[in-house]
C-alpha cells in the first residue's frame, strides 16, 4: 500500500485510475500466452489468468475503497458523530484528515448545546469553521490552526432548524461538511 508519508498525495480518484491501468496492463500481459497455446493447456492458462485477475481486482478495489474512506483509519470519530437511539449527541468527535472530515454530516437538535472535539489525524494543519452567521448571527469555530496530532474543542448551539455548512478554511472546496439542525 502507500507509505505513511504519502497518503495525502493521492486522492481516491487518482488511486482508482492507477489501479485501472495496472489491472488493464496485467490483463493484456497475462492473456498473451493464451493465444499461443491450444487444447487443455489453453483452458488451464485461462482458468489461472481468471483467478489471478479476480484476486487482483478484489485487492485493487479494496485499496481504493479504503483510501476513499480516509485510509482505513479509526472509525471511532464517525461513530461518535452519529445520532444514538434516534436522538442527537451532546458531544461529537470529528476527525480532521487530509482532506476530509469524518464524519462530514452531523445532526444536532435545535437548542441543544453540543461540544465538538476536532482531532487532526492528518499531516497538514486544519480547522473546522461552522458558517452559521446568516442563520444564527455568528459563526462557530475550532482554533484557527489545529496542528497534526492536536485537538481543539468548541461548543455550538443553534436556535433554528436547517442545514449549516462547515469547512476547513485551508482546504476548500474538498474539506467541507454539513450540520443538520432538527426539532
Amino acid at each position: 500500500m502507500l507509505p505513511a508519508t504519502m497518503p495525502f498525495l493521492m486522492s481516491a480518484l487518482t488511486l482508482g485510475t492507477i489501479a485501472f491501468v495496472v489491472f488493464f496492463v496485467s490483463t493484456v500481459i497475462l492473456t498473451i500466452p493464451v493465444f499461443a497455446t491450444r487444447g487443455r493447456a489453453q483452458l488451464a492458462w485461462l482458468a489461472g489468468v481468471g483467478f489471478v485477475l479476480t484476486v487482483e481486482a478484489a485487492v485493487l478495489i479494496t485499496v481504493v475503497v479504503l483510501r476513499g474512506n480516509g485510509g482505513g483509519a479509526s472509525t471511532d470519530a464517525a461513530k461518535d458523530g452519529e445520532p444514538n437511539g434516534g436522538g442527537t449527541p451532546s458531544a461529537i468527535n470529528v476527525a480532521l484528515r487530509d482532506n476530509l472530515f469524518a464524519p462530514k454530516a452531523l445532526t444536532v437538535k435545535v437548542g441543544t448545546e453540543v461540544t465538538i472535539t476536532v482531532k487532526n489525524e492528518g499531516k497538514a494543519v486544519h480547522n473546522m469553521h461552522v458558517m452559521s452567521k446568516d442563520q444564527e448571527g455568528k459563526d462557530f469555530m475550532s482554533e484557527q490552526l489545529v496542528n497534526p496530532g492536536k485537538e481543539s474543542v468548541f461548543k455550538v448551539q443553534f436556535s433554528k432548524t436547517g442545514t449549516i455548512n462547515f469547512q476547513c478554511d485551508f482546504h476548500i472546496p474538498d474539506m467541507v461538511g454539513t450540520i443538520t439542525v432538527t426539532e
